[in-house]
């Protein structure tokens, strides 16, 4: 099911890249980030696997009028795992834990909209 998922968002970022439409691609960490349509988030600076196993989080944030949402994806950039899709309302913050490996996360939205993107956490998982 995961593969399935992950092939879907490789179809449908192929597709809309065909279709004329780029999907604009900006780095984490990034604020009022102005989202038309979709908006891909890749971490500023990809690194080696963290050897610590450190938890951390992936944060998002949607800014908007009243009753605007947005569909948010994370996906691993190796490609094998994909988290959500999760509706975000304006005002509201998602908040994903997510491994050591690098993180992605695709925005969808219909409506004017702004987001923030961000990580947190990093510190060591106690007794490990």
């Amino acid at each position: 099911m995961k593969q399935l998922k992950v092939i879907l968002i490789i179809g449908i970022l192929l597709s809309t890249g065909l279709s004329g439409q780029n999907i604009p691609t900006y780095p984490i960490p990034s604020y009022n980030v102005p989202i038309v349509n979709c908006g891909n988030f890749v971490p500023a600076l990809v690194s080696a696997r963290n050897p610590t196993k450190a938890k951390k989080e992936v944060n998002v944030t949607i800014h908007g009028s009243m009753g605007a949402y947005a569909s948010v994806e994370v996906y691993s950039l190796d490609g094998f795992d994909v988290l959500g899709p999760y509706i975000v309302y304006a005002g509201d913050t998602l908040t994903v834990e997510i491994d050591e490996r690098e993180w992605g996360v695709m925005i969808w939205s219909s409506f004017n909209i702004e987001a923030d993107v961000w990580f947190s956490g990093g510190a060591k998982t106690p007794g490990k």
